[in-house]
């Protein structure tokens, strides 16, 4: 919780939604954030069960266990770990994602942080 506190002190973030394309929930155990626009929209949720990735559209939504992740030169990267958990006929294993966002600077570090709070745990309790 005092992660979370620090993070919304640091950026400034007073409000749940930062704006349009890019959204964060703080629920009792659950940090969930999402970056999107027109064509693109992902979410990352850190929740009692275990980090996940999920890529809402374009559809079909795919969801996975989260692996390794970073941002680096604007760009997110997302090392996910098994199938998709939505399909199980779903033939892609360890998927790769990545995704060159467009965020001013403020946002890209407000992301950067809420991937380090997440780095590293299994099980995300806020």
């Amino acid at each position: 919780a005092l992660l979370v506190q620090k993070l919304k002190n640091e950026t400034k973030i007073i409000e749940s939604f930062i704006d349009e394309d890019f959204e964060i929930a703080l629920e009792k155990k659950e940090l969930a954030f999402s970056i999107g626009d027109f064509n693109r929209r992902i979410l990352i949720d850190y929740n009692e069960y275990g980090n996940e990735f999920t890529e809402l559209f374009p559809e079909p939504t795919k969801c996975y266990t989260m692996g390794d992740y970073h941002v680096e030169n604007g760009i997110i990267y997302v090392q996910t770990i098994g199938r998709n958990l939505d399909d199980e006929n779903d033939p892609v294993v360890d998927y790769q994602y990545q995704w060159q966002l467009k965020l001013n600077k403020v946002l890209q570090t407000t992301l950067e942080r809420l991937l380090e709070i997440g780095r590293g745990k299994k099980n995300m309790n806020i």
